[in-house]
């Protein structure tokens, strides 16, 4: 057995401390193409393969969390349609709404057997973004009184 034979064997199930030697990493980015490791030192060769596994890992976690995430957007619409085929089975009025923004975006879900369900159209309260038209007449308002004061006096 030479070295390099002890060596692979010593490293059986770790991956990732064992280093090929071939002068091709495949697998490494979209459509089958690979980089070509000619000319590399055994220690550049290294380096890039464990850089390939890193954005591996790195992409499962991804992965991983969309598949988390995916999920729990799913319950939660279950849990409003559930809601709203309570509310029908007991003749109830419901319109159930939910805003949700986790990596895969933002989701906007509106339910139920109201009118306004059937629009489809979320308020923007429940958009999660504030009205603010209402506070600014109001401080314009307040603007001229006041410079109406000031101008009388």
């Amino acid at each position: 057995m030479d070295n390099s034979d002890q060596k692979n064997n010593s490293n059986k199930g770790n991956e990732l401390s064992t280093v090929d030697n071939s002068k091709e990493l495949s697998n490494f980015s979209i459509e089958n193409s690979s980089i070509s490791l000619e000319g590399m030192t055994d220690q550049q060769i290294a380096e890039v393969k464990k850089r390939q596994a890193d954005a591996a890992i790195s992409i499962q976690e991804k992965a991983a969390k969309a598949v988390i995430d995916t999920r729990s957007i799913d319950e939660r619409i279950q849990n409003i349609a559930d809601g709203v085929n309570k509310a029908t089975e007991g003749n109830a009025a419901a319109t159930l709404t939910g805003t949700y923004t986790d990596d895969l975006g933002r989701t906007e879900v509106i339910m139920g057997n109201t009118e306004r369900a059937q629009k489809g159209k979320l308020t923007q309260s429940q958009q999660g973004t504030s009205n603010n038209g209402i506070l600014y007449v109001v401080i314009v308002a307040l603007a001229v009184i006041v410079i109406v004061f000031v101008l009388s006096n």
